[in-house]
């Protein structure tokens, strides 16, 4: 608990101004003093030093600009959990329109980034939608502003994440990946391996051919267009979007009048703190979730359980409505759907392109994706037209 009048933000930067020998004198009682450890006593120090110029190193004369991943003061009292969890929840309804099990999973998995290595797994968060204008980029926006150090990108190589997450330990928050990352890719490889703690990537570098490692487990979200493939859905929670009605209203997120956000952002970083301690060892009732399904819902139910009221149900049922469906046979499926779409124009013949367009415009079929150049929409029998009958 904060000392009766100490401002946080006025101690932390008198600590900033400290020479090292003197900081570390005093270094101990004054993360005392604020309620806080002192490794992230320390976090905010440095952070607070760059912001004032207090540091000496090197000018930075690189190409680009160097990453910089601020440090979230934590909320200077106590708070509910439940209270933090139904501000995320109830904040991003407000920006999307999403189902309440959706954004439940959400604002558990928010919480998950700020105690993400108090697990061993770190469930992908996978935002998709059947085609663009869902509202995938404004729940990766949302991320941006409250998860744990997020690092959000529109485009990644692989030595770029796995030293972004060797060296910061981020959230990092993934974009149109459709675009980039390739089934089979590194890229591909490493989000798999980044699910589990202890995952690494090994590298020889420098003159001396010295053999290197790096972390890549982290938490991760990403949005894509269609399907996912099996192995990356496996390790993922999935928020499946639609385009929204019009007459469902939703409020622009502005990122340059994100107050609210931020202020959850620090409320997460103080329940995360005060909870740290006891939630790597709460073992939660998965009831029948088996497998890879259980590793992704584990921490999202031990959170749920630290939270208490009635978000151990609203876990639970928010896990029984997002987890993965049996998928229906491909052939099966296009075939009903073609019939679907000679019957939406009441005609018995339609011409390939025709089948095309309707076949991609349906939502929540995968049938959009097929018209990409890389792959190709499934070839009719006949190169002019189809019969409703044959």
């Amino acid at each position: 608990m904060t000392g009766p009048g100490v401002d946080r933000y006025v101690e932390i930067e008198r600590l900033a101004a400290l020479e090292t020998i003197d900081y570390e004198v005093v270094r101990n009682d004054a993360a005392d003093r604020l309620g806080m450890r002192a490794t992230v006593l320390d976090d905010l120090r440095k952070q607070k030093r760059r912001e004032l110029k207090l540091d000496t190193a090197k000018a930075d004369d690189g190409q680009g600009r160097a990453v910089k991943i601020p440090e979230i003061l934590p909320w200077a009292d106590a708070i509910e959990g439940d209270r933090v969890a139904t501000g995320l929840a109830a904040s991003l309804k407000r920006h999307v329109v999403l189902s309440d099990s959706a954004a439940d999973a959400v604002a558990l998995w928010v919480l998950h980034t700020w105690l993400f290595d108090k697990f061993t797994i770190a469930p992908r968060l996978a935002i998709t939608s059947p085609t663009k204008g869902c509202g995938k980029t404004t729940v990766l926006r949302f991320l941006n502003q409250v998860a744990r150090r997020p690092k959000r990108a529109g485009s990644i190589s692989p030595p770029a994440l796995f030293r972004a997450v060797e060296q910061f330990s981020p959230t990092i928050i993934l974009d149109e990946t459709e675009k980039y990352i390739e089934h089979g890719s590194d890229l591909h490889a490493l989000l798999n391996e980044g699910h589990c703690s202890g995952g690494t990537v090994l590298r020889v570098l420098g003159e001396k051919q010295e053999l290197r490692e790096f972390s890549v487990f982290a938490a991760v979200a990403f949005a894509a267009n269609g399907k996912l493939p099996d192995d990356l859905e496996q390790r993922s929670i999935v928020i499946e979007m639609q385009r929204r009605r019009a007459d469902e209203s939703v409020v622009e997120l502005r990122e340059d009048r994100c107050e609210q956000l931020q202020n959850l952002a620090r409320m997460c970083a103080r329940w995360a703190d005060d909870v740290a301690d006891i939630i790597r060892d709460h073992d939660p009732d998965m009831g029948g979730l088996i497998n890879r399904v259980a590793d992704n819902w584990r921490p999202l139910f031990a959170i749920a359980d630290m939270i208490g009221g009635d978000w151990p149900s609203r876990a639970r049922e928010a896990a029984a409505n997002l987890m993965p469906k049996e998928t229906e046979s491909i052939g099966p499926m296009l075939l009903e759907d073609i019939k679907a779409a000679f019957e939406a124009k009441s005609t018995d013949r339609l011409s390939s392109e025709e089948i095309c367009e309707a076949l991609a415009a349906m939502e929540g079929r995968p049938w959009a994706e097929y018209g990409r150049p890389a792959k190709p929409f499934p070839r009719t029998s006949s190169p002019k037209a189809l019969s409703s009958s044959g």
